[in-house]
């Protein structure tokens, strides 16, 4: 596998939307939607040390990404799975529907209340991933048997179809370990191909 993932020099939408008094949250710089999300607000953090990764590269699903070491995958079709060892964290990379990230992020959190019979959305915030517009949705959720988790829905823009990425960590998972991992996976997504 390489080194890095190849970036292409596209033409994304450069515009940053402003959503009342949220913001902008860029992913470049910290990955602060996991940070809320994951850790809770009133929490510092020293700055992550560098970590070992792997290029993964799905053809079918138009898409690269940075793996930090001690994450397994998996591949079904154009989606991927990661994993670590534990199971405290997991990430689904794949394509989404079609229509404005807004609206993607309505229909995964929609199916989210379907399958999980408690899911509180805590916030979104609009970001940049690859140089397109995103929309992160943070929240908790719990299973049916009261396992509970929280969760981060990442929709990426693309054309005609959004990429998404599922974050999904135990609620008593180490921030410190969990958070890293999650930049690093979001931070290096790259679309391919835009199809």
């Amino acid at each position: 596998m390489a080194d890095k993932p190849e970036r292409s020099s596209g033409s994304g939408d450069r515009r940053v939307e402003w959503l009342g008094a949220i913001g902008v949250i860029a992913l470049l710089l910290g990955g602060y939607f996991a940070f809320v999300a994951l850790r809770g607000d009133g929490d510092t953090r020293d700055e992550a040390p560098p970590m070992t990764t792997t290029a993964f590269v799905s053809k079918s699903g138009g898409f690269s990404v940075r793996v930090p070491s001690g994450m397994t995958g998996r591949r079904t079709g154009s989606t991927a799975r990661f994993s670590t060892d534990d199971k405290q964290l997991v990430v689904t990379v794949g394509r989404s529907t079609r229509g404005t990230v807004k609206a993607t992020s309505a229909t995964l959190v929609k199916q989210l209340r379907a399958a999980y019979p408690a899911v509180s959305v805590l916030g979104r915030r609009t970001a940049k991933v690859d140089g397109r517009a995103a929309l992160q949705t943070y929240g908790r959720a719990a299973t049916s048997k009261g396992t509970k988790l929280r969760f981060v829905v990442l929709v990426v823009k693309a054309s005609p179809r959004n990429y998404v990425l599922t974050t999904f960590a135990a609620a008593g998972a180490d921030p410190d370990r969990v958070l890293p991992v999650v930049d690093r996976l979001a931070n290096s997504f790259h679309v391919r191909q835009a199809s």
